[in-house]
């Protein structure tokens, strides 16, 4: 009487396993791109912050290249925080679906695609950080580097009126 009872749960619980692992790869496969992504924009703001920096001197470059390892360092460990987070979650949810009923299994689907986005509009934002953050340095070393010639000029001014003035008898 319960042999097929105890068989539609196994099936259940299979299918929830199933459903699960497929869930968990969609993440692993989201947050290769994203890191893949991350690696992209910031090989490209690299390139874009050291061709600024090269016109504007060495010293200059030596600064914003650590400002751009910095925040590349900050957001891979961001990024594999939330990875792990990620995957707890999976974790936690495959073994509680294996016990739970079809309705169950839909409520964990709706909760695992809601942790995807979060993790997914979080990293988008950390990328948009860093974009902004790269954009804003290499925006603030170009001023420095115009006020600075800007100064240069008037100082090689000055010094030449006093130096025609010196002149004349």
């Amino acid at each position: 009487m319960f042999g097929g009872f105890g068989g539609a749960l196994k099936g259940l619980g299979s299918k929830a396993e199933s459903l699960l692992d497929k869930k968990k790869k969609e993440v692993e496969t989201l947050v290769d791109d994203k890191s893949k992504k991350t690696g992209e924009l910031l090989e490209s703001q690299a390139k874009k912050t050291g061709e600024t920096l090269e016109e504007a001197g060495k010293e200059v470059i030596g600064a914003l290249t650590g400002a751009a390892n910095d925040v590349k360092s900050t957001a891979e460990r961001e990024l594999e925080e939330s990875l792990k987070a990620a995957e707890k979650e999976l974790d936690e949810q495959a073994a509680a679906a294996g016990k739970k009923v079809d309705s169950t299994i839909a409520a964990g689907q709706d909760k695992v695609e809601g942790t995807v986005d979060a993790v997914s509009k979080a990293v988008d934002s950390k990328l948009q950080e860093a974009d902004k953050f790269l954009d804003d340095k290499r925006n603030e070393a170009k001023e420095a580097l115009v006020e600075s010639g800007k100064k240069i000029t008037k100082t090689k001014e000055e010094a030449l009126e006093k130096a025609t003035g010196a002149l004349k008898f």
